[in-house]
């Protein structure tokens, strides 16, 4: 009798080890597919586009800023005012928005890899899930990024072009590869489209 009842024991742990087995392996699978969901929700959305200088009825009586030394020319509101300037590059401000421009070197990097370091710098300037665009504009490739809703306020809506110059640029003695332009999301795209260069 004795031995029955120790079999009968035996085989319900082994029922019940089994059966916990199954719900810890669920467990793990459901923690893994809700992390992978949200890594999904939060990856930056990359899409490709080719930019053609574009003007139009609201950019049309834009003034022009021209820079000789960073080798470009855009379209900018006209109301926005010079705010800064640091190494030939300037800042201007108006209450709806801004640009900034200047330059990089990042010798050996690609502009892919320029974006995504500056996509995932650890405070997260461009909020959680940007939108990286990769552009071409007059035959030179780059990218632009743009934040979502939960960029920090710090950034004041802040989104950056980063576009590859066809050879380095001489800057106060220092080569730069990179043209940047910073700006607020709401206008930086309209200013894109008017962006072009002085000297192929």
């Amino acid at each position: 009798m004795l031995s029955i009842f120790l079999n009968k024991r035996n085989k319900r742990e082994k029922f019940f080890q089994k059966r916990r087995w199954k719900y810890v392996l669920l467990f793990i699978i459901l923690v893994i597919t809700i992390s992978l969901i949200k890594a999904i929700e939060k990856a930056p959305v990359i899409t490709t586009q080719k930019i053609e200088q574009e003007i139009n009825e609201e950019n049309f009586n834009w003034a022009t800023y021209s820079n000789l030394f960073y080798n470009v020319e855009f379209k900018y509101p006209s109301e926005w005012k010079l705010k800064k300037e640091i190494s030939l590059a300037h800042r201007y401000e108006g209450k709806d928005g801004f640009f900034q421009i200047l330059a990089l070197s990042k010798k050996g990097l690609s502009v892919e890899e320029i974006c995504k370091n500056e996509v995932f710098q650890k405070l997260k300037p461009y909020g959680s899930s940007p939108k990286i665009k990769i552009l071409e504009i007059s035959h030179r490739k780059g990218c632009l990024i743009l934040p979502s809703d939960d960029q920090p306020k710090s950034m004041k809506n802040g989104a950056i072009l980063i576009l590859r110059y066809r050879w380095p640029i001489s800057i106060l003695g220092e080569d730069y590869n990179y043209f940047v332009l910073g700006g607020d999301k709401s206008h930086i795209e309209k200013i894109v489209k008017t962006l072009k260069f002085i000297k192929n």
